[in-house]
Order: C-alpha cells, then structure tokens, then sequence
C-alpha cells in the first residue's frame, strides 16, 4: 500500500464522508465539545415512552446565571472529498430555548451560521453553503453563547444539486 493509500484510508476513517451518528444513538463519541465550563453536554431520551430516541442536549447547568461571554460548541468533522465544489446543505432537528444558539459549517476558505430562533417544538433548521475545492475536512455542528439550551437530532449533511 502506497502512503498515499494510507492516508486516504486514515482520513476516511478519521473524518467520515457521512455524518457519524447523526442521532446521537452512540452518545457523544463522535462529537468533540469546547467552550466555557459551565455547560453541560449529554444525550437524553424520553425513556420510558421512547426508550431507543435519543438526542444531544446542551444547556447551561449552573445554577449562576450565564456570562455575556460564555460559549460553548459541539461538533463532528466529516471528510470533505465528496463534496468538493458542490453546495451542501446542513439541517438538523431542533428545539432551543433562549437566544445565541446556532447551526454552524466550517472548512478551510468557507464558513457559514445559522442563528436559530428559540423555539420549545422540535424544527427542522438548515443552512447551505458552497465547499471549496481544495477543502480537506468540514466541520460541523452547533454554538451556543450566553446561556439557554439546545436540542438537536438527525444531523443531515446534502449535496445540493
């Protein structure tokens, strides 16, 4: 195997061509979080009545209220190869309480947000953005600043014709 077989390989492996678990079933394995310590990460389920539904939800957990300044993100990285050049679209079901929350897409020379409104139903929220070509990885996911909280589920990345 060339190196250039095997990096391909470590890539695709690394950063998927598909959004890895985009319903949280596997909790927050393939999901990195940063941001300011006072929120909370985790998966909840409506168990018993649903007892296989599960979802990402990030909130403010102390009982102080939020800085103006605190922030905090949730995201995956998926491997850009497939969707060079093209428009993709990234959607995902959600629900947030208090203001700051957004969907985010970012990779090398392109980045787009989606502030999302607060809503207590679940909706479906998206944003469209063209890869570059010469994109190596995308990043996406989520970004709360100032408090509130997020739901989110079936995280969906498209090509666009």
């Amino acid at each position: 195997m060339t190196m250039l077989a095997a990096l391909l390989l470590l890539l695709n492996e690394v950063f998927p061509t598909t959004v890895p678990d985009p319903g949280f079933d596997r909790g927050l394995d393939y999901w990195g979080m940063t941001g300011h310590r006072g929120y909370r990460a985790d998966i909840a389920s409506n168990y018993p009545a649903r007892p296989a539904r599960r979802w990402l939800r990030v909130e403010w957990a102390q009982r102080n209220r939020a800085p103006h300044d605190a922030d905090y993100r949730v995201f995956t990285f998926v491997a850009a190869d497939r969707y060079r050049g093209r428009a993709v679209r990234l959607s995902a079901a959600v629900r947030t309480r208090g203001r700051g929350a957004s969907l985010d897409v970012v990779t090398e020379g392109a980045s787009a947000r989606h502030a999302l409104r607060p809503n207590n139903a679940w909706g479906r929220q998206a944003l469209a953005l063209r890869i570059p070509r010469d994109a190596v990885t995308i990043q996406i996911g989520f970004h709360l600043r100032g408090g509130g909280s997020l739901d989110a589920d079936d995280v969906r990345l498209e090509m666009l014709r």
